[in-house]
Parts: C-alpha cells; structure tokens; sequence
C-alpha cells in the first residue's frame, strides 16, 4: 500500500506515440522541441516553442507549470533527457514524443519550415 502511494506521487512522464501527442497538442498541450536551431529551421511541429537542451536549465522559469508539456527531439533519445530534467525541477505532467519528429513525419503529420 504505502509504495503505491509513492508511485502515484511520481511525476507522470511516458512516452507518447505522433498520433497521441498530436492529440495532446490539440487539446492545450506545449510542444517544446529540444534539438539544435539547425534543425529547428528545417522543420518543426506548429505551435511547438524552440528551447535547445543545452539551454533548457536556463529556460525552466519561463516554462508553463499549468500545461501538459510535450518534448520533442529528432529521435526521441534528448527529448527523454529533457523530460527527467523538468521532473527533477518540479514538472508533473511531461510527455516524450517517442521517435520524435521522424516518428510525427512517419505518422503523415506536417511539419513547419
């Protein structure tokens, strides 16, 4: 019993597919895409806020505490750093995109250049 208490207390980060993220997103959720300018210019999710991850201690007071939160990266493998960075800073609803935004491309979703 008191570990189950512990685990509902545990922030809930976990990966979501392009589909259910997009879901998200639709709904209110925050994309913040970790990868490198670069990358950004090249094409990134609409309405997703561009914060690299080496940058992304900086950035934690600026970043909304009252909405879900979704990290996107090219692969998912950053993203998923940036999720344990925000847990570890208080963050309680943080979401991966699994595969990142080859995943979303994959899924026929649209990208903005």
């Amino acid at each position: 019993m008191i570990l189950n208490l512990f685990w509902k207390k545990r922030p809930a980060s976990h990966s979501l597919t392009a589909v259910e993220a997009k879901s998200r997103f639709d709904t209110g959720a925050l994309g913040i895409d970790v990868r490198e300018t670069s990358e950004w210019k090249s094409g990134h999710i609409g309405g997703s806020r561009h914060i690299p991850l080496a940058t992304l201690t900086d950035a934690l007071a600026s970043i909304p505490r009252d909405r879900d939160l979704v990290l996107i990266c090219a692969s998912g493998f950053r993203s998923s750093r940036a999720c344990k960075l925000l847990e570890r800073n208080g963050f309680v609803t943080v979401f991966n995109l699994a595969g990142g935004v080859s995943a979303w491309q994959r899924a026929g979703l649209q990208l903005v250049r």
